[in-house]
């Protein structure tokens, strides 16, 4: 296995323990979140989903999780999505259909 693989396995294993039951997440594309999905499906929690991609959002459905509307929602309680790219400035540089929301839980 390649250690990028296994790194982001352990990355969308550990993120899925800190989604908790009633949560909104905000789903983001790529193969971290390929991960995250199936980890979080495991959960058996009764969570509301939204996703940045019609990919995401099928393999979502079929893992039985509720997906909605991006406009449905007026917050996201968290948003997973893989990083893009590291810049020199070590901010994260992401590419994705639609804008990223912060964390803003409490």
């Amino acid at each position: 296995m390649d250690p990028r693989e296994a790194e982001k396995r352990a990355a969308a294993e550990a993120v899925a323990t800190e989604v908790e039951d009633g949560m909104t997440v905000g789903l983001g594309t790529g193969t971290t979140v390929a991960l995250f999905l199936p980890a979080l499906a495991r959960r058996g929690l009764d969570v509301t989903c939204v996703s940045t991609s019609p990919e995401t959002e099928r393999a979502a459905l079929a893992l039985g999780m509720r997906v909605v509307a991006f406009d449905s929602l007026d917050r996201l309680d968290v948003a997973v999505d893989g990083a893009d790219q590291i810049g020199p400035d070590r901010w994260v540089r992401a590419s994705s259909a639609r804008p990223a929301l912060p964390r803003t839980g409490t």
